[in-house]
């Protein structure tokens, strides 16, 4: 070896130590952001920030449970849960920004958190953050009372109720509107409950009851049915509920049981079957069933719909009918 290329050994050393140290530290760097090979950090951020938008209007959103059990998970231990109502003007904009219109709304400024199975009830906003799903179902943007019930318009009541059969006191404060389907197994459990005779023993002159047909899981042979009692109920109202009960506890409704329930009830046979062969109770059936759509919003059945047709007021009841019917009635 020359003395030139010993002389220049020490720089040759220097310079592949200063390359080996940059290498490290891109490497460093990479992995404290989290991005080595292009992986996502898992570990919750010190910038990470939860804000919850509730409405006081809402008496069973359960917000202050979901705000507990978010407080007790370990990886928001340190995390500030900053809550807000609707009525805050700022509030209102967050939700427009994120494209929200249910509440309660859960809302988190990154999904970067260390549990990867809460991530996956994260839905990312339009404005690039996230949403807890918590089946918020909520609308703030809906006409409501003083008291905080949704609230239908005159004429709204006056479409949904007018083709309808009200058994009880006609002239009750509160209506109920069943929607259900003949086919639909949680109908049947729902009727075999007890809850419907024992609300409306509860409250035997405040509230009055109307099914409404509302084709959900059941076939072609539930429809026709649906059909066929609807025109029973054409020619005696009183039959309606009776049908339905019965084919309800049956099971069963081919078209010779259901004509031979026609007979026994004084329907005049000829006039039901033309009202079956005809387009008009098909139309009327499938238009109530619009309305139950367009107005409450009703998805799939059963459907329970309670209204006080003195103030507008109504509440989607689920199963829960007597507290509800409480809830309505005016003092």
């Amino acid at each position: 070896m020359t003395n030139t290329q010993n002389n220049n050994m020490p720089y040759i050393i220097i310079i592949l130590l200063l390359i080996v140290i940059a290498v490290l530290a891109f490497f460093l760097g990479k992995a404290s952001s989290g991005n080595l090979w292009g992986w996502v950090s898992t570990q919750p951020t010190t910038s990470l920030e939860v804000t919850v938008i509730d409405d006081k209007r809402c008496t069973d959103c359960g917000t202050q449970e979901i705000i507990t059990q978010l407080s007790g998970l370990p990886f928001l231990a340190n995390t500030k849960i900053d809550v807000q109502d609707f009525s805050d003007s700022w509030s209102e904009q967050i939700l427009k920004d994120a494209g929200i219109t249910r509440l309660p709304a859960i809302i988190f400024s990154s999904n970067a958190i260390s549990d990867l199975s809460f991530t996956q009830y994260l839905s990312p906003t339009q404005d690039g953050k996230f949403q807890l799903q918590v089946g918020a179902s909520f609308d703030p943007y809906a006409t409501r009372s003083e008291r905080g019930f949704l609230v239908m318009k005159e004429w709204e009541l006056e479409t949904v109720t007018q083709s309808l059969y009200f058994s009880g006191n006609q002239d009750a404060e509160i209506l109920w509107v069943e929607y259900s389907d003949l086919g639909c197994g949680a109908c049947k459990q729902f009727h075999s409950s007890g809850i419907s005779e024992a609300a409306l023993k509860a409250y035997p002159d405040t509230l009055s009851k109307a099914m409404v047909w509302f084709l959900s899981v059941g076939g072609p042979t539930s429809l026709d049915a649906m059909h066929a009692i609807e025109c029973m109920a054409e020619q005696n109202g009183s039959l309606h509920g009776q049908a339905w009960n019965n084919f309800y506890k049956a099971g069963s409704y081919s078209k010779s049981e259901l004509e031979d329930f026609a007979k026994e009830n004084g329907v005049n046979v000829d006039t039901y079957n033309e009202c079956i062969a005809g387009s008009e109770i098909k139309a009327k059936v499938e238009n109530n069933k619009n309305l139950g759509i367009s107005v409450f919003g009703i998805t799939g059945t059963p459907g329970n719909i309670l209204i006080n047709k003195n103030t507008g007021e109504y509440i989607s009841a689920g199963w829960d009918i007597e507290s509800n019917v409480a809830k309505l009635l005016t003092q």
